[in-house]
């Protein structure tokens, strides 16, 4: 089973545990990963405890890095083969089936890094 296969497979992982593994796949210690990336150690160490999350320039160099598409490290393969747009038109369907609205009366708003 290849790397991009064994992400597709684990779904339910913890953005920090697909990054973990993905790094530890690769025998590459935090350190490194840091380095390539440009940031800390600890910033890599806090993202794989799920105690920080990175920024979304950060996810594009891990992306890269790992060489896997930005989708598959965020959400571990579970977009819909629609992509964010189908995910989020999911997502309202299903919060305004549950609240008695229609879709198009619910509003989601969608950002990356701090708020």
């Amino acid at each position: 089973m290849n790397m991009m296969e064994s992400f597709a497979v684990s779904s339910g992982e913890t953005l920090g545990q697909r990054l973990s593994r993905a790094r530890t796949s690769n025998q590459w210690t935090l350190d490194f990963v840091a380095r390539k990336i440009g940031v800390s150690k600890v910033s890599v160490w806090g993202w794989e405890k799920d105690r920080s999350r990175p920024r979304l320039e950060s996810l594009e160099s891990l992306s890269a890095l790992f060489a896997m598409p930005l989708e598959t490290l965020v959400s571990g393969g579970t977009t819909p083969s629609g992509g964010v747009p189908a995910l989020i038109a999911d997502c309202q369907t299903r919060i305004a089936s549950a609240v008695g609205v229609q879709p198009d009366q619910v509003e989601i708003r969608v950002s990356f890094g701090r708020v």
